[in-house]
This record gives structure tokens, sequence and C-alpha cells, in this order.
């Protein structure tokens, strides 16, 4: 597994790759090891791997005039300090930051992506609708449990 950062990667201590299977189609399909039994398509995981850099731009731009935001605000300079210091802290953690970048963590990390606002549900467009289905029912499951 590697995390990916815009303009660095991190190795993670394991390495896990899922079985790849054929579907009908004869194109590549992928057991999700994070969602026992789920199956996604070999083409999901390249347009995943595509998209990605993009999405952490534009999540990070939004992330960068929330900062500017921030330090222009009439708050004492140290209380600005710690705030940013505070959320730059608790960003770099966010998928739309640093992604964990497997097969295996694909759909988690779509899922969190729209949890955080790094992406909408229309940036799932061309994914296949098996995917999409699943990402947006954990979403749901998720905002459920969030406001409980």
């Amino acid at each position: 597994m590697k995390r990916i950062g815009l303009g660095s990667e991190f190795r993670n201590r394991c390495i896990c790759s899922p079985t790849s299977i054929l579907g009908e189609s004869n194109e590549p399909y992928l057991i999700n090891s994070n969602y026992s039994g789920y199956v996604f398509k070999e083409s999901d995981w390249k347009l995943f791997r595509q998209r990605l850099p993009g999405w952490q731009e534009r999540f990070i731009e939004k992330l960068i005039d929330e900062y500017k935001e921030l330090l222009s605000s009439g708050k004492k300079t140290s209380e600005k300090f710690w705030e940013l210091d505070g959320r730059i802290e608790s960003d770099r953690k966010k998928a739309g930051v640093a992604a964990e970048m497997s097969r295996s963590t694909m759909v988690t990390n779509l899922m969190m992506l729209l949890w955080e606002g790094a992406i909408t549900s229309s940036d799932l467009d061309g994914f296949s609708p098996e995917l999409v289905k699943q990402v947006m029912l954990l979403y749901r499951r998720a905002d459920e449990d969030n406001q409980e």
C-alpha cells in the first residue's frame, strides 16, 4: 500500500493485493478486501488513479482559501497561529490531501473524499454504476451514523 500525497509518496507498513478475476465482459474485476464479496472493475481503479491528483489539488486549493480567510480575520495573531496549526494538522490526515493508494481502500477513499467535501457525487460520473451505488450507500450510512 502506498500513501499518496501531492508532491510526495509515503510507504505504509503492509502491502495488500486483492485477487483479480475476470468478469463476464472479460474485463478484470477486483475483490475489495475491505468489503468482503464486493467486486469492482479494473477500469474503476484506473479512473480513480487518474482523477485523484486533480481532486486533491482542488481540495487543497479550497483549504488554502480557508486558511487565508482565517489569517485575515480580526483574531489575535497567536490565536490565528494556533488555530491554523490545528487545522493543518487535522487536514493533512484527510483523503483529499493524502489518500491510501491501494485497490483495497479505493471504495473507502471515495466515500471519505465525498464526506470531506473534496468531491461531489457528480465527480463519480464515469465510474461503474455498481461502484457508485456502493460508495453512495456507505456515504449515506456514515451520514446517518453521524446524525444519531
